[in-house]
């Protein structure tokens, strides 16, 4: 029996309840990207949050990886610098 493992990285203030949802909203829009072998590589929601897709690495190859952050404003990414 193959194992799967699906790996979130949440960053900023994300509830994880949020990002395991809009995980699961990616998920189940099915692997569109790389020819049908990975989950949409990016897709922004109406929150500002971004989910992004990581490929299959070496370590884990029968894992789905994914990293959920929010996108900054202009105003907030020139305080950032």
């Amino acid at each position: 029996m193959m194992t799967r493992r699906v790996n979130i990285k949440i960053h900023d203030d994300i509830d994880p309840a949020m990002a395991v949802t809009l995980v699961a909203r990616v998920m189940a829009g099915g692997r569109v990207s790389g020819d049908g072998e990975y989950y949409c590589w990016g897709s922004r929601f109406s929150n500002n949050v971004t989910v992004i897709t990581r490929g299959p690495g070496k370590r884990f190859e029968n894992s789905d990886s994914f990293v959920v952050y929010k996108e900054k404003k202009n105003e907030e990414a020139k305080e950032a610098d």
